[in-house]
């Protein structure tokens, strides 16, 4: 029971009175309007407050006598009272259904002509007659060359021809790759391969032209008289050598100047775009300043041709700059 519950209960504009009796029985200091009086103190005071005065009538006497009564019985509330603790409204959760997985249908996506022209690339080996110049003709033929040593050096049976169709297609096959501008790394050991089989080469070769420079020499066709000396074999080896080393030699070129190429197109694509790009930028700028001189001048149109016209022009000048 409180102060302020005692003056409310007794219909009481505010709680003067009841601080006053208060300090009226020298009990202390109340404790406050809204804190709950012990026992022995909301006793007397309500006793005090049961006894009818001239200011206090016998119906609000009578008031603080039923309080005082229900105080003593036990059904006033004097001691501290715990606040109710609030209900907890948990709300009702509804089973959640289960996730259903849907699997992502697989999309196709189109092919590009790019992606078709990719797939459908040249093999290396047929790429070796795209593009024919005067020294892949010249390649062609010392290549036949061997083989056709190959076939008689050993003994114009099967092993020749055998060796004599892998030497060629190796051999046409690194010279595709040295075609190819996107095999750089790949047409290299190629070209390794190349130097390799041109070991073996220069031996059939040298067979067959020591064969027959022999045979020339006993029939006094050549130039000197000395089939009986080293000669002829000094002029087989020559000639052997020559063609090892023209095999080579045109594996390599074609390789530089296909590379030489594809660095020189690769220039020229990203001094494209960078002109491209100043040609944008040069674009906007112009643009900007018609706009400007638009706003500037009242005029409620843009002239788009001319505007265009003014950045080629301005373009030329600056590609002559540059």
């Amino acid at each position: 029971m409180t102060i302020r519950t005692i003056a409310t209960t007794a219909n009481m504009p505010n709680t003067d009175g009841i601080v006053k009796a208060w300090n009226l029985l020298n009990i202390g200091r109340h404790p406050g309007l809204d804190t709950e009086l012990p026992t022995d103190q909301a006793v007397l005071l309500l006793s005090y407050l049961a006894q009818p005065t001239t200011r206090r009538t016998p119906e609000k006497a009578a008031v603080f006598a039923g309080l005082l009564a229900d105080l003593q019985s036990g059904n006033g509330q004097t001691r501290h009272q715990e606040l109710a603790k609030p209900e907890i409204v948990r709300p009702v959760t509804h089973d959640k259904p289960a996730r259903q997985r849907t699997t992502k249908a697989t999309v196709l996506q189109p092919v590009t002509v790019q992606q078709a022209n990719a797939r459908r690339k040249t093999p290396a080996i047929f790429q070796a007659f795209t593009n024919i110049t005067l020294l892949d003709v010249v390649y062609y033929i010392t290549l036949l060359t061997a083989c056709y040593g190959a076939w008689m050096g050993l003994g114009r049976s099967e092993m020749g021809i055998s060796f004599g169709v892998v030497y060629l297609l190796v051999s046409l096959q690194a010279l595709g790759m040295a075609k190819d501008p996107e095999n750089r790394k790949t047409a290299v050991a190629g070209i390794v391969m190349v130097c390799a089989l041109e070991v073996i080469a220069f031996f059939i070769d040298l067979s067959m032209f020591n064969l027959r420079t022999w045979e020339v020499a006993k029939l006094d066709r050549l130039p000197f008289r000395s089939y009986e000396t080293h000669i002829p074999f000094v002029i087989a080896a020559c000639l052997s050598g020559v063609y090892s080393g023209i095999r080579i030699y045109c594996v390599c070129v074609t390789f530089s100047l296909t590379s030489e190429k594809h660095t020189a197109a690769e220039q020229a694509k990203q001094a494209a775009e960078r002109q491209a790009a100043n040609v944008e930028t040069l674009r906007a700028a112009l643009e900007d300043s018609a706009l400007q001189w638009m706003n500037a001048s009242g005029k409620n149109n843009f002239d788009t041709e001319r505007a265009a016209i003014f950045a080629e022009r301005y373009f030329t000048v600056l590609k002559n700059t540059i």
